[in-house]
């Protein structure tokens, strides 16, 4: 519970400091209300669910539009069982592309995928790339999973990886991985 206390905070200040600083910013968004009704097929019971779910996107806030925020997330709520609000959060991270015009780091919560594996987690990617033929990338943070009831990540969840791949080869993929999860 601490974990997600910390995100929200760190994901917000990092809103409120980078507009600051911002010449002028643009807000994306969408979002779609749904209502399922259906049997539970585990308990019999029927169910009658709300569902919100809102992407958003915030680019543009530096003058090089280097710098971007992006979200994800959905909350239900079962209005014939009475069972609570349950939510989940799929993805808000901060994007900071060519740094050095060599390095992109990605912070927060984000899909990460390697060739030797992919996971949901809330860490950190860093990108080393235009150095040549090959680039090179390292992330690692807490794996994130969901059950029905929500999310069922534990504290010592943890991923990890690291790819070096070709860069800049048209039509070409290839990669090399490293990947780990506890």
């Amino acid at each position: 519970m601490t974990c997600k206390r910390l995100f929200c905070l760190l994901a917000c200040s990092a809103v409120v400091f980078g507009s600051t600083a911002a010449w002028s910013a643009e807000i994306h968004g969408r979002s779609s209300t749904q209502f399922g009704w259906f049997n539970d097929i585990f308990t019999g019971n029927k169910q009658a669910e709300f569902g919100e779910y809102l992407n958003l996107s915030v680019t543009q806030i530096d003058k090089e539009g280097k710098l971007s925020f992006q979200g994800y997330g959905r909350v239900t709520e079962d209005i014939r069982n009475g069972e609570g609000i349950n939510g989940r959060l799929y993805y808000l991270y901060g994007d900071y592309s060519n740094l050095f015009d060599k390095v992109d780091i990605r912070l927060g919560r984000q899909f990460v995928n390697y060739a030797a594996g992919s996971a949901l987690i809330d860490g950190g990617k860093i990108d080393l790339k235009n150095v040549g033929p090959v680039a090179f990338s390292v992330m690692g943070g807490r794996n994130v999973y969901f059950d029905l009831n929500g999310e069922a990540t534990r504290d010592h969840d943890f991923a990890f990886g690291v790819a070096a791949y070709l860069n800049g080869y048209k039509n070409t993929d290839a990669e090399v991985s490293y990947f780990m999860k506890l």
